[in-house]
């Protein structure tokens, strides 16, 4: 698998094999019940996996769990929960199926199995209340909660950092940092001019904040230009049709690898934002040339069909050959530390690159449209390197941690 994709993004080493703690972070949980869980377990199984052969039963449960956490975290109008509706059939459903295991053995305790049917019938007594007798139309599930309030505690303990062993006064210095940060961010974006009663330090304070900001924008647009310029010298002009058809169009291979199926979905990803925005192009045969209404590749299709709610688009051919022969093997070869020029040595590999088969046919018009795809993709890739990046870090610091406290019993 190419370093930074992952068919689950999210799944760590923290949900399939929690500590003490990490097991009572509800989070984990639900990231591992989820429907992207049950949808890569489908993938790798119809792959012929053979650690995965027979796992339909853990694929059905996990989008049951899955089902049952959307239906009782609903928040807004459209997704509430009205009497016999989808969402009441599925809080129904498996409160039936959990009162079936009273007499059956199972992995969880007797006790955690009477609290989820007393959770479950409550809620549906809840919902039953408040539409019959009292006229509520639906019910807002997720507001029956106390995420509100774990979400600030969580706040403060982040903002503490290391700090192991908060008191009542570590509390309150926190809380007073947070108080400032609020009017703060209001006033750096805010779109509201200063009144003359702002107090100077303030003034003074969110100044400074602005002209870096300003100065690291500039920075970054500047950096952004050159690798823009970069990679408009490798394209290789070709529109004379011939090109449009990749010699590896005909392959005949028996199935592809995880890493070809997730670099086009992401092509497909990349195909939505052409074809929804103006931010590549405003032509409209441009926006096209980048989509396929149809399966092109079989095999490559795998996971995209499996994730797919009938709104997934699928990438043209000559989109997902730029991306996987020209694109995607030079980003691969070169992610394996950070550093500030990657982005630059990455498009420094890459050798020609040819337009045909992307865009309407006129010149100025392919090349804008290969730059701002290359550099979309690009800053995609790096966005997901640098979370998994980020992410070893910080657990490798928790390691070294750990090994400390551990060195000092002995």
């Amino acid at each position: 698998m190419a370093k930074g994709l992952k068919t689950i993004p999210k799944i760590t080493e923290a949900h399939l094999k929690p500590d003490a703690f990490q097991k009572m972070r509800v989070y984990l949980a639900t990231q591992v019940f989820s429907k992207s869980m049950a949808d890569a377990i489908r993938f790798y199984r119809e792959r012929n996996e053979v650690f995965l052969r027979g796992s339909e039963s853990t694929e059905t449960f996990t989008k049951s769990i899955n089902d049952l956490f959307d239906s009782l975290n609903a928040c807004h109008a459209s997704v509430g929960v009205r009497l016999n509706s989808k969402q009441y059939k599925i809080i129904e459903s498996f409160k039936n199926q959990i009162f079936q295991t009273e007499k059956v053995q199972t992995f969880a305790s007797s006790v955690t199995l009477e609290s989820l049917r007393v959770t479950l019938q409550s809620f549906l007594d809840l919902i039953n209340y408040l539409v019959k007798e009292s006229g509520f139309d639906y019910v807002l599930t997720g507001k029956i909660n106390q995420d509100s309030l774990e979400r600030f505690f969580g706040i403060l303990r982040q903002v503490a950092g290391d700090e192991d062993h908060p008191t009542v006064i570590s509390f309150m210095h926190l809380y007073r940092l947070l108080c400032l940060y609020t009017p703060t961010s209001k006033l750096v974006n805010g779109n509201v001019s200063k009144g003359d009663d702002e107090p100077v330090a303030m003034s003074n304070y969110v100044n400074v904040l602005l002209r870096k900001r300003k100065i690291g924008t500039e920075e970054s647009r500047s950096r952004r230009l050159a690798i823009d310029d970069k990679i408009l010298q490798l394209i290789v002009s070709d529109y004379s049709g011939s090109g449009s058809k990749n010699h590896l169009l005909d392959h005949d291979y028996c199935r592809s690898d995880a890493n070809a199926c997730l670099v086009y979905q992401l092509c497909g990803y990349i195909a939505h934002r052409v074809t929804t925005g103006g931010q590549f192009t405003t032509c409209p045969d441009c926006k096209t040339s980048v989509s396929s209404f149809e399966e092109s590749f079989k095999t490559e299709t795998l996971l995209t069909n499996i994730k797919s709610l009938g709104a997934l688009q699928y990438p043209s051919q000559p989109l997902y050959h730029l991306i996987n022969d020209h694109v995607e093997p030079k980003i691969s070869d070169r992610l394996t530390g950070l550093h500030v020029d990657l982005v630059s040595d990455i498009v420094d590999s890459m050798t020609n690159i040819s337009s045909a088969g992307i865009g309407c046919g006129k010149e100025a018009h392919n090349e804008n449209l290969i730059v701002h795809i290359i550099s979309f993709y690009i800053s995609t890739r790096m966005y997901f390197f640098v979370k998994q990046f980020n992410r070893e870090i910080v657990t490798s610091r928790i390691e070294t941690k750990r090994q400390r406290k551990l060195s000092k019993l002995n």
